[in-house]
């Protein structure tokens, strides 16, 4: 496949939301904590979450609990039980360990990027949380820590991604799961044991409905979507031609003037059989994107999801692993995927940037006249042309 890798790289910064959430941190030496301790604020860097502002992020009444170092945390209403370790200062949890210090009435959990200030109360804790259990309609009930049987849960009667959100509703429902970061998602420790869930489904999803037809349709992917083809496998989607667009969420006021446009793109990718995978993004003057991952089959589709490892976008912003995480199934779009980052510059926040492609040769069928790229005229004419290459051509210039 042939690449423009001559163009030139833009240089630019790169930003990143603080997402405060319950991530649990590695650090440093703390005495033992004792007592009922709320959480009163976040830090990154110089971004700050105060008490009133934790609610945004699902953090408020999260408190910790200790009895001579013995104790837990409470996030979003689930108890994780943790041990003080006074020769390693840190605090022991099954998502690793968690540095603390104690400072009067204050314990912080903290690393060099994140901190998490805890106030002592004097009112009395709260009873702890019951551990979350999931009923499998048979009167039995689940332990989420634990491997699950998905194969107990009814897959059959709706589409195939509402319903495996209906099921993950109900396995994990403490998981705000319509809004779930599944771009942000660490396939690796896998905290939700989500990569079973995948593997199982797909070998009972799909029983009970028809794979070639909706409730709208009843058509072919052609005739629902107007698509020349639909990818058959992970290679024939992950190798090919891409068109799109990327927009910006500027974190500073030099970058506001950008957020009302869509930014054309090209784009290409390669994957060999052992799953790794390069990404490359243009336009006319600008190499936007070269980006390395992998890909280990496991996502919403077969289609896999790719993890970044390294690379760059923009130029001032070098990527490393899991910055961008790929998933196809989270669009609802057939040959199509959203790739959601931040984008930093010498450690400085500078925006968030979505970058959506879909596969050369497909038309947009199904998308809202809002999503569509400013050069779809444009688009639809190359293809009309029958290029099948779109190094070939150049991006339309406005004056």
């Amino acid at each position: 496949m042939n690449k423009n890798t001559n163009r030139k790289r833009y240089i630019s910064g790169s930003a990143a939301l603080l997402i405060a959430g319950t991530i649990l941190l590695t650090g440093c030496c703390a005495k033992a904590p004792d007592g009922y301790y709320i959480l009163d604020s976040v830090m990154e860097g110089d971004t700050s979450v105060d008490s009133e502002a934790l609610a945004t992020y699902g953090l408020n009444d999260s408190y910790a609990v200790f009895e001579d170092g013995i104790g837990y945390v409470v996030f979003m209403g689930t108890p994780e039980d943790v041990t003080f370790d006074s020769d390693k200062s840190v605090i022991h949890t099954t998502f690793g360990d968690i540095s603390a210090k104690v400072g009067g009435s204050t314990l912080t959990l903290a690393d060099s990027n994140i901190s998490m200030k805890f106030t002592k109360s004097k009112d009395d804790a709260p009873a702890k949380p019951g551990y979350p259990t999931v009923s499998l309609g048979n009167g039995a009930m689940a332990d989420p820590n634990q491997e699950m049987d998905w194969s107990a849960y009814d897959t059959s009667g709706m589409g195939e991604f509402d319903n495996m959100t209906r099921i993950l509703k109900e396995y994990r429902p403490e998981v705000d799961w319509d809004n779930f970061d599944w771009y942000g998602y660490d396939w690796i420790t896998d905290e939700y044991d989500l990569i079973t869930f995948f593997n199982e489904y797909g070998t009972y999803g799909a029983e009970g409905m028809d794979s070639s037809s909706d409730s709208s349709s009843g058509g072919s992917a052609e005739a629902e979507y107007g698509y020349e083809q639909t990818p058959a496998d992970i290679n024939d989607f992950w190798n090919g031609y891409w068109f799109g667009y990327w927009t910006v969420d500027a974190y500073k006021d030099e970058y506001e003037q950008m957020e009302d446009y869509k930014f054309a793109v090209i784009g290409a990718s390669e994957m060999d059989k052992a799953g790794n995978t390069e990404i490359y993004l243009w336009d006319n003057d600008y190499q936007i994107a070269e980006v390395q991952g992998t890909n280990n089959g496991y996502g919403l589709t077969e289609f896999g999801t790719f993890i970044s490892e390294s690379g760059y976008f923009w130029n001032g912003d070098d990527l490393e692993h899991a910055d961008w995480n790929v998933d196809p199934g989270i669009e609802e779009h057939n040959g199509s995927i959203l790739i959601d980052g931040v984008c930093t510059n010498n450690g400085e926040k500078q925006f968030r940037y979505s970058i959506r492609l879909v596969k050369w040769g497909y038309k947009w069928e199904d998308f809202k006249s809002t999503d569509l790229p400013d050069e779809y005229s444009w688009y639809l004419e190359q293809l009309d042309k029958g290029v099948t290459d779109p190094n070939t051509v150049d991006l339309p210039v406005y004056n």
